[in-house]
């Protein structure tokens, strides 16, 4: 496996433990879940970039103040192998997909994009490593 990144979060190290080791997977409060969730999906972002960058996959990543549409994925990038669009959704452990969200991952299944909600590190690296299995199937 690639070197991890030493800069992350006591909380994403729990949330992952196949990955970083150790705790078990803890979810945030319900008080002040959007900010800590927020925050929580932004080193999420960060750490799934930094797995694609590590494994030579381009990959685009729009701020929501640059996205035309409301709800569009936060990553996406070719599928390693035969280039299919892939478009993924990060959310932390109980964050919700929003209407818009709901609408354009359909709308992009239905163009023929393998759409995934992904709520973990280790759920990416997971997807990213069953696509050299072919045991990966979009949700």
């Amino acid at each position: 496996m690639s070197a991890l990144p030493s800069n992350v979060s006591d909380t994403v190290r729990r949330m992952n433990p196949t990955v970083f080791g150790g705790g078990l997977a803890i979810v945030p409060a319900e008080t002040g879940e959007t900010k800590a969730a927020m925050k929580l999906e932004k080193e999420l972002q960060r750490l799934c970039e930094g797995i694609l960058r590590q494994r030579g996959i381009e990959f685009l990543h729009l701020s929501p103040f640059a996205r035309e549409h409301k709800g569009y994925a936060d990553l996406t990038f070719p599928r390693p192998g035969d280039g299919r669009f892939v478009a993924v959704e990060l959310k932390s452990a109980n964050g919700r997909l929003s209407e818009d969200q709901k609408r354009c991952l359909a709308r992009l299944t239905k163009c023929g994009a393998l759409c995934f909600v992904i709520r973990s590190f280790t759920d990416f690296l997971k997807m990213l490593d069953d696509w050299t299995t072919g045991a990966v199937t979009a949700a």
